[in-house]
């Protein structure tokens, strides 16, 4: 990764040693903490048990997971779009990362894709190109929205299911394919209250604010709810993949 020296934590931070969504940055809106506390927590638990060696961080804008992957990895390689909208002080290697990638066959050890799939016009294309420059016994680490609003329009192409997700991946030849819900129904109300708090004049931000607090501290308490996990199966606000290249 260039500039590593450089590095600062954005869209997540480390609080009380647990990966936490930050709360003042420019790339995590406060109407976008909900979601952003979903993929922490999904991180947080992925990152530990499955990155190794060289990692490679595909779309990787400003780096945002960095702080929880760099003391489990021997090296990283960041790789963005030419025209990306975020700032490039971190990137490797710009790619379009709908096409061929620029690496050598089983080149890494593991592929981060946070964030990136649905902007990929022929995400069959991306996901096979990530499985061929895995080495055997890699993985790809990724998650993707689901019940979501558009964004970074136009290049906003679709929404993936478990389905989707789990027949992109096998058709590539991944094999231990493991696909998780983040969030449940009611993450998705209030992530859609939240957003729309904030063309409130004067009290959408604290609005957003206070739904999203009000969201992450009540998630322990809700995941006890077998109604909602049955339902938030069906309606999830995201996924999160976890697949592996055959040995």
């Amino acid at each position: 990764m260039r500039n590593p020296e450089a590095w600062v934590a954005s869209k997540y931070v480390t609080r009380a040693g647990a990966l936490r969504p930050a709360t003042a940055h420019q790339d995590l809106s406060v109407a976008s903490r909900i979601v952003g506390s979903l993929v922490a927590d999904f991180y947080a638990t992925a990152v530990p048990a499955y990155a190794r060696g060289h990692l490679a961080d595909l779309g990787c804008g400003t780096v945002p997971l960095y702080g929880t992957y760099r003391a489990h990895v021997a090296g990283v390689t960041t790789v963005d779009w030419p025209g990306s909208v975020h700032h490039a002080v971190y990137t490797d290697v710009f790619a379009d990362l709908g096409d061929a990638l620029p690496f050598r066959d089983a080149t890494f050890d593991t592929v981060l894709l946070s964030d990136v799939l649905e902007h990929l016009p022929r995400p069959e294309r991306a996901v096979g190109e990530i499985f061929r420059v895995l080495r055997p016994g890699g993985v790809l680490m990724m998650n993707v929205p689901f019940l979501y609003p558009i964004h970074e329009a136009p290049h906003d192409y679709c929404r993936h299911t478990r389905y989707s997700l789990t027949m992109l991946a096998t058709t590539a030849g991944f094999v231990d394919v493991e696909v998780t819900e983040l969030g449940d129904v009611l993450d998705v109300v209030a992530d859609l209250l939240a957003k729309t708090a904030l063309s409130v004049p004067l009290a959408g931000r604290w609005i957003a604010r206070l739904v999203a607090a009000v969201m992450v501290r009540s998630r322990r308490i809700r995941g006890r709810s077998a109604a909602l996990r049955r339902a938030s199966a069906a309606a999830p606000l995201g996924y999160g993949m976890v697949a592996r290249r055959p040995s």
